[in-house]
């Protein structure tokens, strides 16, 4: 398995919101309707809403992400509520069912990327995070001592 020189470690943060580039430069410039780019101009709605209409509204939340919990369904539903590994199949409320990064934020994947994100039950999350604590272990150890080498070669 390859790594990259070096890994910046990362935590997660549970609150985010995840609005795609199409829709967020829309939103920004404020003159269209970010969903279906209707001019503000021919809109019956109020011009100081964010969508023209309430099925816009509903679409574009739709797309936005909000927060983890939010991106985890979405992960199941796009994984037909089944484990990608072994294919079990969950059942509501899906506590049997875990939202896996596939890269770990640890070793530099995206925490809100939902293609980074994958359904597992939690057998095959087991198994999977004892793979993802040996690399992370390993990708500590790799940059503590490039750090110590850093702090060597700086002193001669």
């Amino acid at each position: 398995m390859g790594y990259a020189l070096e890994v910046k470690m990362e935590k997660r943060n549970a609150s985010f919101i995840v609005i795609p580039p199409p829709y967020f430069k829309r939103m920004n410039e404020g003159l269209v309707c970010p969903f279906c780019e209707k001019p503000k101009t021919e809109w019956i709605r109020r011009k100081d809403w964010r969508c023209c209409s309430v099925k816009c509204t509903e679409g574009l939340n739709e797309e936005i992400t909000y927060g983890w919990q939010d991106l985890r369904l979405k992960v199941f539903k796009r994984d037909n509520y089944c484990c990608v590994k072994c294919k079990f199949r969950g059942h509501a409320p899906y506590s049997d069912l875990i939202g896996d990064h596939i890269i770990p934020i640890a070793l530099g994947g995206y925490e809100s990327d939902i293609d980074n994100v994958q359904t597992l039950c939690n057998d095959c999350n087991k198994i999977k995070t004892k793979k993802d604590i040996k690399n992370i272990t390993k990708q500590r150890r790799i940059n503590k001592i490039q750090e110590k080498n850093k702090t060597i070669s700086q002193k001669e």
